[in-house]
């Protein structure tokens, strides 16, 4: 599990979590697809940097919480698994 004390941490801590390769992914993907919340999960934690630089600089903007933001782009990459199509030469990441 990964402890946090401050919010440079948050950051700091995911930024190292490396992107799986594509061929590893693509197969946790079809996993996923076939229901396995395991699969799923750790597509979304190897692309949790990706949700990261989305909603880092949104921090700033007091109209939008990070939280919100953080939990909403962690549901959109579910329904992002559900609706990939691993044929494609596209990294999930940039799906």
């Amino acid at each position: 599990m990964i402890e946090l004390s401050n919010e440079h941490d948050f950051y700091a801590k995911f930024s190292s979590i490396p992107y799986l390769e594509k061929e590893v992914e693509d197969i946790l993907i079809l996993e996923a697809q076939n229901g396995n919340k395991k699969a799923q999960n750790k597509v979304i934690f190897h692309n949790i940097n990706a949700i990261i630089e989305i909603i880092k600089p949104c921090k700033y903007n007091y109209r939008y919480d990070e939280n919100d933001l953080f939990q909403e782009s962690i549901i959109g990459m579910t329904r992002a698994i559900q609706s990939y199509n691993h044929q494609k030469e596209l990294k999930f990441r940039h799906y």
